[in-house]
């Protein structure tokens, strides 16, 4: 707050992951004998050894929160939510930085390779391919996947509202409520 309070032209870019899919990608990259790495059941019903590994009871990736608090601090215009999604998937990279070029007052023009970039932990590698720890699409995870859809629905709800009223592009995964995991 005091380095913007400093700029009076300064802005506020708040990136944010899909939820659910950054705690399976990082859930993929513990080892299993690491602190929220041995269960993924037990890491989001709070049975792990360490109650809350990913800050799940504490924080529930409240961005909305954030977000409104900032506003309320320097002003709703100067502050943009940026889902990471957008600027990863292809076809959508081109709009998704011009956006925030603009909000940023820049006149540079973004360029784009086809493509998308890799925004998942697959986990570690095991005879040359790569092994999920939790499959999304495997029957035994949905269980877990389910309980942090309920924890994140209201999240969801609150992210959708605040950029549709921030005029600012939605995501699939916020829009739905849940990550697509192309199963």
């Amino acid at each position: 707050m005091a380095l913007v309070g400093r700029k009076p032209h300064g802005r506020v870019l708040l990136c944010f992951r899909d939820h659910i899919r950054y705690i399976v990608s990082t859930f993929n990259r513990y080892a299993p004998d690491a602190p929220g790495g041995s269960s993924f059941l037990a890491v989001v019903t709070g049975a792990d050894r360490d109650p809350d590994p990913y800050g799940l009871q504490l924080w529930k990736g409240n961005y909305s929160a954030l977000a409104k608090e900032m506003m309320a601090a320097v002003g709703h215009d100067k502050v943009f939510l940026q889902p990471f999604e957008l600027l990863l998937e292809a076809g959508t990279k081109q709009g998704s930085f011009a956006r925030l070029l603009a909000f940023l007052g820049s006149e540079h023009k973004a360029e784009t390779k086809e493509g998308t970039f890799p925004h998942f932990n697959p986990g570690p590698s095991s005879g040359g391919g790569r092994v999920l720890r939790v499959d999304p699409c495997a029957d035994e995870h949905r269980p877990a996947l389910r309980q942090l859809e309920a924890l994140f629905t209201p999240e969801y709800v609150r992210l959708k509202q605040l950029l549709l009223r921030m005029g600012q592009d939605v995501p699939p995964s916020v829009s739905r409520g849940r990550p697509d995991w192309a199963c």
